[in-house]
């Protein structure tokens, strides 16, 4: 998996560009997300681990040898701990614009549980749900990795082995 910054792709699943996907009608918001958000945790390193546990599992490995992964990722997690929790604050504005902490800019919207950036990564959908002040969202780890400039062709080979495409990863945000 290299040395790399997982989370640097995070602004760019938050960004999106095009006027192609901009509704012909009025934009739904969510007053619900409203505000200012605070990443507080991730499921990232769980979702991670358990792939590739499952990956050595079925290559033979015995649990002696995943017991020592699953120590080393944690360790490693804990030495970068920017690799599966970045610091990030994203700001949803009431007239549909958005911010977040690492330049990201553009516009919201949402259908049903459906929250629709556009900005200059490219249109995003992502799932959330909004209860009080904490925010979940919930992104395809597939097309996370696939969008990340910090993985090569090789790298993003090796995860389509490990994860399928229903795999999620959630981060869990705070209102500020």
């Amino acid at each position: 998996m290299g040395r790399c910054s997982i989370f640097l792709l995070f602004p760019i699943l938050l960004a999106a560009c095009g006027d192609s996907d901009n509704p012909a009608g009025p934009v739904a918001l969510d007053e619900n997300l409203v505000g200012t958000w605070a990443l507080d945790s991730t499921d990232m390193l769980d979702v991670m681990i358990l792939g590739f546990e499952n990956l050595l599992r079925d290559a033979g490995a015995g649990q002696d040898r995943i017991d020592e992964f699953i120590v080393y990722m944690r360790t490693l997690a804990e030495e970068r701990p920017d690799l599966f929790s970045p610091i990030l604050t994203i700001r949803f504005n009431a007239d549909g614009a958005y911010t977040d902490d690492h330049g990201g800019s553009g516009t919201w919207r949402v259908e049903g549980n459906i929250l629709i950036t556009v900005g200059t990564g490219g249109v995003e959908r992502i799932k959330y749900f909004v209860a009080g002040d904490d925010l979940t969202l919930i992104f395809p780890l597939l097309d996370s990795l696939r969008d990340s400039a910090d993985f090569n062709n090789e790298d993003f080979t090796l995860f389509r082995e490990i994860f399928d495409a229903d795999t999620n990863v959630r981060f869990f945000f705070k209102r500020k």
